[in-house]
């Protein structure tokens, strides 16, 4: 019995020190989701509906890794239908970007999912299309 009450008791602490050892969270790494700001900007300025634009995300807020993803989750102006989701190529510089043709004029919701490590935030933007 003894034998078996220090076995335990080893991979108990191994595996505590293994799961502290390998843990990556943005939250370990210091990073404060509340200082995450997420600006939605358009190329050209004003989309207007049938012409391609590019969706923008600009990220700020905190350090940004090499894997991080954005993706850009439209919903159209009478909220009717399931929403489009885009996956964002990173542009460098906590900018990330995606092209876009929307079919029809009005305003759009758009919700801006950063994914880092652990951390998932999302930001709501509203997007006028003409």
């Amino acid at each position: 019995m003894r034998g078996k009450t220090l076995l335990f008791v080893m991979l108990s602490c191994l595996s505590i020190m293994l799961l502290s050892g390998c843990t990556n969270s943005t939250a370990a790494q210091g990073q404060d989701p509340a200082n995450v700001k997420v600006e939605l900007a358009t190329d050209p300025t004003m989309m207007k509906a049938g012409e391609q634009g590019k969706l923008i995300a600009a990220i700020t807020g905190m350090v940004l890794a090499d894997d991080a993803q954005v993706a850009f989750d439209i919903r159209k102006p009478d909220n009717k239908g399931l929403p489009e989701i885009i996956n964002a190529e990173a542009a460098g510089g906590g900018k990330f970007s995606a092209a876009k043709t929307f079919d029809q004029p009005g305003t759009y919701t758009v919700y801006i999912h950063l994914y880092q490590d652990d951390l998932h935030v999302t930001k709501l933007k509203k997007l006028e299309v003409q």
